[in-house]
């Protein structure tokens, strides 16, 4: 096949883009909480305990076996898993620039094209960050790419294809479905197929992977899944539909998928696919695509940020895109490369600069792996080796701290994995976050829970920060909560920053309830016990007794804002603005009423309105605590000092 090359000059863009990928990795940098499940495992792998999470416990919690294969010999040199998994990663992305040139270029039989996919690829933030987050997703992506790149060159299945989606499969579950859609179009419109023994072979050495896999899966976890399929697929209908469109939705319009989308579907009109010199791959890219939209769709997409899912086919979609993009200038490089451009042009300032998008919430993401990392080393120098820990995100902190863990969401227990989902439709299910059970939690008996995600607490006392926990909780936690308010205790310590670490540990024999509200009990009974119900996450029950509250003594603007608060956590936040903004009406300015409207605001997506209302908050309240969060909220939606200024 004679390939098509455009001037010199235009090859001097590769450099250029790729430069722009490195600064987008350095500035995107974020190892993922996720990650740390992977290392743990292959930690314990190293220290001669197995691949478990907990020594002891065979539970197969990763999906990834050749991505922590591929850290272990260095791991074991003594090099931090972080720094090999970047490595990886840079390389892998190399694979996949260099998988999306090939393909592209002989789609398209012009290498203006590959140049075209090559700008694509690299220029997508969201593909950037996932290099430094510690996770196999770049992998994955570049193992796909490269094994349609080597289909545009065989033009048939080879045994090489058959490695490459075969490692595919021992990345990501995935990769068997990708499998299975290349060889059953090969087979199925290839008319030598029946005879064809390179197809054949190829097919037969690629299922080997998978067979071996699970037997090898059987044999050590006794189970023919892995155990995540059970804590995240199982139980599940639609009820995670509107979810994963709402997922793909936001890559197709905040990240600017469309203008990728859009080129890649021109590539099926059918005066384009005529002229198509491989039609069979094309198709075989494009049902691929398809297929796996339609499966993020359906399983909700995912809970991490900047569309990691999608770019597990991203380079395939890329590839059309720039194929499309080829046809639609009438085959002119300079045209090509110039949308090219233009496209990475505009999702970079997309990215960069919409307030409330994914680069808003990487600096939030970001406090939060830092907390991760603070509590961690907390625990390690207040508690023995032998402590157990339960957690909701069980990464970080059991890596770093070594103890034995409880994963409450169930990802690396095989109980909970296995418990009835349950979806709360008003705050909408969030993939992974569904399995919990908090009776089977406390009957293990840990020595610490960690709620809120064991992130240090805004509070002005206490008290506040043990209400501000329960309030902040997962499903999971609460489910823990009223199990085992009787058996457990919040203990809030004061650290050196101002804030709150609130932990629960065991009630000691003579322990009753706990700590009395402070400065509220003396108003009424009720009142009282609305903070206790909400202590233990009983929102239903506490939200009677601040009705009850209200009855006894109506000027209580407290009362009528902590039943904003609980609508707040149940995630019915409709319900709560109009208790909020009912309760401002009662008593102009309340601050404790604002701040969750504001909040409130947030979650909705009404940046504008969530803006004003901060201002407005910190203009009113006089606790410097609540105002310094406060003004951290503005700063995570583009409104800070520094942004102020400039506006």
């Amino acid at each position: 096949m004679n390939i098509a090359r455009p001037p010199l000059i235009y090859f001097l863009l590769i450099p250029v883009i790729l430069t722009v990928f490195v600064v987008n990795v350095v500035h995107l940098y974020s190892v993922t909480d996720d990650a740390y499940i992977s290392y743990r495992y292959l930690d314990n792998w190293i220290a001669g305990h197995g691949l478990v999470f907990n020594p002891g416990e065979r539970v197969e919690g990763y999906t990834n076996l050749l991505w922590i294969l591929l850290i272990a010999p260095w791991r074991a040199m003594g090099l931090s898993p972080e720094t090999v998994s970047l490595a990886l990663s840079l390389l892998s992305a190399g694979i996949l620039f260099a998988g999306v040139y090939v393909l592209a270029t002989r789609l398209a039989r012009h290498s203006g094209a590959g140049i075209a996919a090559v700008i694509l690829a690299a220029s997508f933030p969201p593909l950037a960050h996932y290099v430094g987050t510690g996770l196999e997703t770049i992998l994955f992506a570049a193992l796909i790419v490269a094994a349609f790149a080597r289909l545009s060159v065989t033009e048939k299945p080879d045994l090489w294809v058959a490695v490459i989606l075969g490692a595919a499969v021992l990345t990501r579950p995935e990769g068997m479905m990708v499998g299975m859609i290349v060889y059953g179009i090969y087979g199925l419109q290839n008319k030598s197929a029946r005879s064809d023994q390179q197809i054949w072979s190829s097919a037969l050495l690629f299922l080997m992977f998978p067979i071996l896999l699970t037997c090898w899966r059987l044999w050590y976890y006794g189970e023919l899944l892995p155990n995540t399929y059970f804590a995240k697929a199982t139980g599940t209908g639609l009820e995670l539909v509107g979810n994963g469109v709402a997922y793909v939705s936001h890559f197709a319009v905040w990240q600017y998928g469309w203008l990728l989308l859009v080129p890649g579907v021109l590539v099926f009109f059918p005066p384009i696919l005529k002229r198509l010199p491989n039609k069979m791959l094309a198709s075989a890219s494009g049902i691929v695509l398809l297929v796996h939209f339609l499966y993020v769709i359906k399983v909700g997409g995912d809970y991490l940020p900047m569309s990691r899912f999608i770019l597990h086919v991203f380079p395939l979609l890329v590839a059309l895109s720039a194929l499309g993009l080829w046809f639609a200038s009438r085959a002119r490089a300079g045209i090509v490369l110039a949308l090219a451009s233009g496209i990475a042009v505009a999702q970079n300032v997309t990215f960069y600069q919409s307030s409330g998008t994914d680069y808003r919430s990487l600096e939030e993401v970001r406090s939060l792996n830092a907390e991760w990392k603070s509590l961690a080393s907390w625990l390690k120098s207040n508690y023995p080796a032998d402590t157990v820990i339960a957690v909701n995100a069980a990464g970080a902190v059991p890596y770093l701290t070594g103890f034995k863990t409880i994963d409450m969401l169930g990802l690396n227990d095989k109980h909970i994995a296995r418990a009835k989902a349950s979806f709360r439709v008003t705050a909408g299910p969030v993939p992974g976050h569904f399995k919990y059970d908090g009776e089977y939690v406390c009957g293990l008996q840990p020595d610490i829970v960690i709620m809120s995600s064991g992130r240090s607490l805004v509070a002005s006392s206490p008290r506040e920060a043990e209400l501000v926990a329960a309030l902040n909780s997962f499903d999971s936690d609460r489910d823990f909560l009223k199990a085992c308010a009787n058996l457990y205790q919040p203990n809030a310590t004061r650290l050196e920053n101002g804030r709150y670490r609130v932990i629960y540990t065991k009630r000691q024999s003579s322990s009753t309830s706990a700590t009395a509200p402070a400065n509220v009990g003396e108003k009424d009974a009720a009142f009282a016990r609305g903070l206790d119900l909400l202590a233990t996450a009983r929102l239903p029950e506490a939200r009677e007794s601040f009705m009850e509250s209200i009855r006894i003594n109506p000027s209580n603007p407290d009362s009528y804002t902590n039943i904003g608060y609980t609508y707040f956590d149940e995630g019915r936040y409709k319900d709560a603005i109009s208790i909020f903004e009912d309760t401002l009406r009662r008593f102009p300015s309340h601050p404790p009423a604002l701040y969750g409207l504001a909040l409130s605001a947030e979650k909705i997506g009404d940046t504008q309105r969530a803006v004003q209302l901060w201002r407005q908050y910190l203009n009113t309240s006089t606790d410097p605590k609540w105002k310094a969060h406060a003004a951290d909220r503005l700063r995570m939606l583009g409104y800070g000092p520094a942004q102020e200024a400039e506006k």
